[in-house]
C-alpha cells in the first residue's frame, strides 16, 4: 500500500501538468499533415499526452456537438474532426499558436489551410455545455459559409 502511495505522490505532478490552462510547448517538431482535399473545414482539438478527465470531455463533446450539428459533413468528410497531440506536433501548435487543450476551427483551400480561429474559451467553457456548443458550431458555421 505504501508503494501505491509513493507512486501515485510521484505521478500527480504529471497529471497536473496535463491539465493547466496554459504551458509551454515541448516535444520535436513534426511534419504539418496536409488537408486532404475534400474537407472544406477541419476542427482541430489540441492536448496533451496525458489527459485528464476535463480534457477528454472537451474532447468528447466537441465531437458530439459536431456529430449532432453536422452528421451529413462530418459523414462526407467536408468538416473533419482532428485531435492532435500538441507535444508531438508541435510545429502545428506553433503554426496556431496553440500551448494548452484548446480547439480551432480551419477553413481549407487548395490543400491548404486558408484561415483559421483559435477558439481560446474551449478550456473556460468546459463546464458549461449550452455555451461551449454555442462557441463550437459558430465558429463552424462562419468556417462553413467563407467556402
Amino acid at each position: 500500500m505504501k508503494h501505491l502511495t509513493y507512486l501515485a505522490l510521484a505521478l500527480f505532478p504529471a497529471v497536473l501538468l496535463g491539465c493547466s490552462s496554459s504551458s509551454t510547448i515541448s516535444g520535436s517538431p513534426s511534419p504539418v499533415a496536409a488537408v486532404a482535399g475534400n474537407e472544406k473545414v477541419t476542427v482541430y482539438y489540441f492536448h496533451r499526452t496525458l489527459r485528464c478527465i476535463s480534457c477528454l470531455g472537451i474532447e468528447k463533446m466537441a465531437r458530439e456537438t459536431l456529430q449532432e450539428n453536422y452528421p451529413q459533413d462530418v459523414a462526407k468528410g467536408t468538416i473533419r474532426w482532428q485531435p492532435v497531440d500538441y507535444w508531438q506536433d508541435a510545429e502545428l501548435a506553433k503554426r496556431f499558436g496553440v500551448d494548452s487543450p484548446t480547439l480551432v476551427v480551419a477553413v481549407n483551400g487548395h490543400g491548404k489551410i486558408a484561415s483559421y480561429r483559435r477558439l481560446d474559451d474551449t478550456w473556460s467553457l468546459k463546464g458549461d455545455s449550452k455555451a461551449f456548443h454555442a462557441m463550437l458550431v459558430g465558429a463552424v458555421g462562419e468556417a462553413m459559409s467563407k467556402q
